[in-house]
């Protein structure tokens, strides 16, 4: 009888990173002396806070959305508009490129997994870790259990 999906999500803390659209907004609305010249900067300025407040929503609904299913003969990552599945018996490499990002090899391609954010304290940044089936976990669990799973060791980059 197969046992269930192991499911690996960001956790909580994720939340937290919410962009900030009210200070986006309020840094915006700044009245000018109605001169040619400060219109069009606010103009310019405004349109930047647009686009850095778009990426910004994008890149956090990403991470919170982003989730691995793990099962007894591969993976899903399933997502909005595409899924993608990977069997274990696929991937060919397993390799850390650099200190928190890993590249799993496999026939079908590539597949980069890194962390869905860092929390830094002064000089100290650390990877955000995983909730594993409801349980919080390190961040580098997901990569061990998919290593220990395709039978491979994670190799250094070069």
């Amino acid at each position: 009888m197969p046992s269930a999906p192991i499911h690996y999500a960001p956790p909580d803390l994720v939340q937290w990173l919410s962009p900030d659209l009210q200070s986006e907004q309020k840094a915006r609305a700044k009245p000018g002396d109605g001169r040619l010249r400060d219109s069009l900067r606010q103009a310019a300025t405004a349109a930047a806070g647009f686009g850095r407040t778009a990426m910004g929503e994008y890149a956090y609904r990403k991470a919170v959305e982003l989730e691995y299913l793990l099962d007894e003969e591969g993976f899903s990552i399933p997502g909005l508009t595409q899924s993608r599945r990977i069997e274990y018996r696929d991937i060919r490499e397993i390799r850390r490129e650099k200190k928190d990002r890993f590249r799993l090899i496999t026939r079908s391609g590539d597949l980069a997994i890194d962390p869905v954010a860092h929390l830094v304290a002064g000089p100290v940044k650390a990877p955000v870790g995983w909730l594993r089936n409801g349980v919080e976990v390190a961040y580098f669990t997901l990569i061990q259990e998919i290593s220990a799973r395709a039978r491979l060791d994670i190799m250094e980059a070069e």
